[in-house]
């Protein structure tokens, strides 16, 4: 009698339990993922191909509640067609009856557990990312389409008109926030651009999409400089497109959240900012190097590229490490001479080319296409260039005179690759006694590192605290129903999603205030892991009433 009870609930269990999934699932992948897609200016093909890919995330999340909305159910309707009075009326204990249920509960907790720790973060980051990055195009042309604009962090495109099968945009405007540190001080810079029309590529590199942008008939407009400049058939920036998939905790495998809480310089965020900063050292080295050639009254001969090699000369110059650049004054030598700031291009078989100017900047910047640290070299103030290319008797006289992709030389980059990125982010003090990148590295471990912890320390929490509150959901929603008959579909909703409600609501709660860095500096960590787990100690302890009364019965 027994195995046929059993068997006749987990039967009901199953079919509802499945049904419920569908159903939970397709609607909250509608609102969380379908709906915030299509407002992005995705396609419809587009969003369906993402979908496949978000499937298995949504599961982990909807699978318990629809577990507690079959057990709440079925038992419900068990307890009100009186056939619960008839298994006590035969000497069936309560247990007994309601272990399919916690069997149910036993089986959700070890799957939704498997789904969030080890297969949902193995389809994202080998076939999700790689989904992303394929269909990076088509997202990029179809919301530029749908919406005209595209923001990213810093960067906005505005596009009155696009060819996606060309490329090719009308009537496009962009605009760059940049920030920038002049010693102890944060300057923004604003970049803007107006051109009739432009040409969009598209460039693979490593594990990113860059979007380059080249436009016919530019205007030009910089907050530095205050001044509009007409320019032609230029290349304006060059912009990753974001991919979700790859830097965000939430997907990372069980295995990776505990080792990059261990080692937090593993995290892709972290390697950035260590290879930004050890890209700095170089230009600190760069700009050092030149300043002590030029300190000495020697020219820099170093710089060379395409044949060309830039001897470079000046009266007076500045290092400044914030920047890892070098700026360039002219200034009267020992013997009253006036020293200006002098580029000589020398190429094999013709005369030096020689540009002269009041002042000037060597700054280097890392080329994300290039992929390596390339130098621009700036000369403003009354310019003179003469020689190779020009009339000795009238020299052409220029406002701004600028050469760039200039690689760093070669004894600077060897000395930079002798520095270990895991040495500079442990030992720094070790590694460079600048302090200015000292100090960028102590403003990464308290803020970025600390931030990373926080998530990973969240995330953990979380899917620990979901992952064992699926089975203390479904032994409610089994008691639920046996105590309030909810036999009714709408009443069982409603009842399932009280300890539903209750787990979720405290999970958000405690990863928000977890995450949060000014909670913890405040209050630590343990109210934000308190109320985490707090809705699972809410279930335990009205299951265990619950169960005490149905016993006593």
């Amino acid at each position: 009698m027994t195995r046929t009870l059993h068997f006749y609930l987990y039967r009901e269990l199953l079919r509802i339990t499945l049904l419920g999934l569908v159903a939970f699932t397709l609607v909250m992948t509608v609102i969380a993922i379908i709906e915030p897609l299509r407002k992005e200016g995705l396609s419809s093909e587009q969003i369906t191909k993402l979908f496949i890919f978000t499937v298995p995330m949504m599961i982990s999340l909807t699978l318990p509640v629809a577990a507690l909305f079959a057990t709440t159910i079925i038992y419900g309707r068990f307890s009100q067609d009186n056939e619960f009075m008839a298994c006590r009326a035969s000497g069936i204990s309560t247990m007994t009856v309601l272990r399919p249920a916690l069997v149910l509960g036993l089986i959700v907790t070890v799957f939704s557990l498997a789904l969030s720790n080890f297969i949902t973060p193995y389809i994202i980051s080998n076939i999700g990312q790689a989904a992303v990055k394929a269909n990076a195009k088509g997202i990029f042309n179809h919301k530029l389409l749908q919406q005209n604009i595209i923001k990213y962090g810093q960067h906005t495109i505005h596009a009155d008109r696009l060819d996606p099968q060309t490329g090719t945009a009308i009537g496009v405007a962009f605009s760059t926030l940049r920030e920038r540190k002049r010693e102890n001080n944060l300057e923004f810079e604003h970049f803007m651009g107006i051109a009739s029309k432009a040409k969009f590529d598209f460039v693979p590199v490593g594990e990113e999409t860059f979007v380059k942008v080249h436009s016919e008939n530019l205007f030009t407009f910089n907050t530095s400089s205050n001044r509009i400049v007409p320019k032609a058939s230029v290349f304006i920036f060059e912009q990753p497109i974001p991919n979700e998939a790859r830097d965000k905790v939430a997907f990372y495998h069980w295995n990776k959240l505990w080792e990059t809480l261990d080692k937090p310089e593993q995290h892709k965020e972290i390697q950035r900012e260590l290879e930004g900063l050890r890209r700095k050292i170089s230009y600190n080295l760069l700009a050092n190097s030149v300043a002590r050639a030029m300190e000495n009254g020697k020219p820099y001969e170093k710089f060379s590229n395409n044949q060309e090699t830039y001897v470079i000369r000046a009266g007076k110059v500045s290092v400044q490490p914030m920047r890892g650049a070098l700026q360039m004054w002219a200034d009267s030598l020992p013997d009253g001479r006036q020293q200006r700031v002098e580029v000589s291009i020398e190429r094999p078989g013709q005369r030096p080319e020689i540009i002269q100017a009041d002042a000037g900047e060597i700054e280097a910047a890392w080329g994300q296409i290039e992929n390596r640290s390339l130098v621009t070299i700036t000369l403003t103030g009354r310019i003179n260039v003469e020689g190779a290319r020009q009339d000795e008797s009238s020299p052409q006289r220029l406002d701004v005179w600028q050469r760039g992709n200039i690689p760093i030389p070669a004894d600077v980059r060897e000395e930079v690759q002798k520095i270990d990125v895991g040495d500079l982010y442990s030992r720094a003090e070790k590694v460079t006694s600048s302090p200015a990148i000292l100090v960028q590295i102590a403003e990464l471990k308290n803020v970025k590192v600390r931030k990373i912890r926080n998530d990973i320390l969240a995330e953990i929490n979380s899917r620990l605290s979901y992952g064992l509150s699926c089975f203390l959901m479904v032994a409610i929603g089994a008691a639920l129903g046996l105590i309030f008959r909810g036999g009714q579909v709408i009443t069982a909703f409603c009842t399932c999603m009280v300890p539903a409600a209750i787990v979720i609501i405290m999970i958000i709660m405690g990863k928000q205030m977890i995450t949060s860095l000014k909670v913890q500096d405040k209050y630590g960590l343990l109210p934000g892991l308190a109320c985490m787990w707090a809705g699972n100690l809410v279930l335990l302890t009205g299951c265990s009433v619950i169960y005490w009364r149905l016993t006593r019965k």
